[in-house]
């Protein structure tokens, strides 16, 4: 039993001194009406049952839900790749100003096995406290099983919580004012316009000389016919040269000609002896 104590005592000095590996706690980024604090427990080795649980980060909380929305575990060593273990596992615990556990995450997933170095990201999900909590911390959880030894390591958690509001409530002012009375406009002269149309924009009067006069387009032009192409001109035959009469035809005219003279003399002298 002796020797249990001492031990006990040994870790608890091991576990005093990890906290100056600790980040400090810091504002995380967060959406609207929310707040989230980190807390950096800088990938210390929870061991079951020598090392069941991180020293306290303190983080100031309010009663309700809150939600751890980032939870990092991870192990690893290069004799890693040999080895297999199902109970790489923690919880966050939510601790509350007496000491005592007002809340408790989900668990994180096993790592995967036979790597040299597996990580876990994410979400734990909501949480709901039942009283404020001014810190928290890491549990292993080796599915109760005492005798599943699987070391693993914890390193940023981060929880978010909605923002305080305080909402003041003033009575409703109620204003009463007298309505105002607006006198019409006086009315202008009536303007004829130049050209009255009906209801479906037609002159009334077409003979308007005010009114657009309707325009009408000519004829579209017909198609045109072109005269049919000239056909060739042809030349008359060259005029040939004129020969002089010869020959039998040349006696017949010389004799109808001296005929014709001796006809012509005998006639004048008989008309002068008359």
């Amino acid at each position: 039993m002796a020797k249990y104590l001492n031990m006990t005592r040994a870790v608890a000095g091991v576990l005093v001194g990890a906290t100056a590996f600790f980040g400090a706690i810091s504002p995380a980024s967060a959406q609207a009406n929310e707040q989230c604090l980190t807390a950096d427990f800088g990938g210390i080795t929870l061991l079951n049952p020598e090392v069941p649980l991180t020293p306290e980060a303190p983080m100031a909380l309010p009663a309700g839900v809150v939600t751890v929305t980032e939870a990092h575990a991870w192990d690893g060593y290069p004799s890693r790749v040999d080895v297999t273990q199902g109970s790489e596992i923690w919880e966050v615990e939510f601790v509350g100003a007496d000491g005592s556990v007002v809340g408790v995450s989900a668990r994180t997933e096993d790592l995967e096995d036979r790597v040299a170095e597996a990580h876990r990201f994410g979400s734990l999900g909501d949480v709901t406290l039942s009283e404020p909590a001014v810190s928290i911390r890491a549990r292993h959880r080796p599915d109760f099983d005492l005798k599943a030894r699987d070391s693993v390591r914890v390193s940023e958690i981060t929880v978010c919580f909605g923002a305080q509001t305080t909402t003041t409530t003033q009575p409703p002012t109620t204003t009463t004012t007298a309505p105002t009375t607006t006198a019409p406009p006086p009315a202008g002269p009536t303007t004829i316009p130049p050209c009255p149309v009906d209801n479906d924009g037609n002159p009334i009067d077409p003979t308007n000389p005010d009114c657009p006069q309707p325009t009408t387009a000519p004829p579209p032009a017909g198609p045109t016919t072109a005269p049919p192409p000239a056909g060739p001109t042809t030349a008359p035959p060259p005029k040939g040269p004129s020969l002089p009469v010869t020959g039998a035809d040349s006696t017949a005219l010389l004799l109808g000609g001296m005929w014709f003279l001796v006809a012509g003399s005998t006639m004048v002298a008989y008309s002068r002896t008359r």
